[in-house]
């Protein structure tokens, strides 16, 4: 709840969104305009290099189940806020979520603070942003077990119910600039009406 009615809440902004959606550029137009980013692949880049094991889809893809079976479909998310002070007034920017326990988890900790957000593009265009890059998908084959992990960890749940959808099919940085400039005045708007409608603590 906000102390006092000329502040701003604070803002979590969680992204979901296919591979090569776009979701890197719109984090870092996030964190110019001071968001904190907390990547969630990354905890899984880490461990596989902490085990001294490649970075590669398929062994991404086969930690991620492993962590998740182990430790519940929210896991990666659950190690990701061990770096968050939730109740630091710091807005957060999370980028990779991919199933609808992880939304569930992060609404329960951050409530009305939280707004999750759809990159979209179309999969032709996202598999060329892939394959241009080539970090760690090689082949077409690669770009499309990224889709499938993804959509096995019911990355579409998250998808049909985000609160906002930006539309990245062009990826030119002042288009994706525009759009996040846009978005954020939208939610931090909406934030406002969240936390002023939530009941009043003496």
């Amino acid at each position: 709840m906000m102390s006092r009615a000329s502040a701003s809440p604070k803002l979590v902004v969680a992204l979901v969104g296919l591979p090569g959606a776009g979701k890197f550029a719109v984090a870092e137009c996030f964190v110019a305009r001071g968001f904190t980013w907390i990547e969630l692949s990354a905890v899984l880049k880490s461990k596989l290099k902490a085990n001294g094991a490649a970075v590669t889809v398929d062994n991404l893809a086969a930690l991620s189940k492993q962590i998740r079976g182990e430790l519940g479909e929210d896991a990666v998310v659950r190690l990701a806020l061990k770096d968050i002070d939730s109740e630091a007034d710091e807005s957060v920017l999370i980028d990779g979520i991919r199933g609808p326990d992880e939304v569930a988890l992060l609404r329960k900790v951050f409530g009305a603070s939280l707004f999750l957000v759809q990159c979209f593009a179309p999969t032709s265009e996202r598999h060329r942003r892939i394959l241009q890059k080539a970090k760690i998908a090689k082949s077409l084959r690669d770009a499309e077990i990224l889709d499938r992990n993804s959509a096995d960890l019911g990355i579409c749940e998250p998808i049909a119910f985000a609160d906002a959808v930006l539309d990245l099919s062009d990826a030119r940085l002042n288009t994706v600039e525009s759009q996040v400039a846009s978005l954020h005045r939208d939610i931090l708007a909406r934030a406002v009406r969240r936390h002023d409608n939530e009941p009043h603590k003496n």
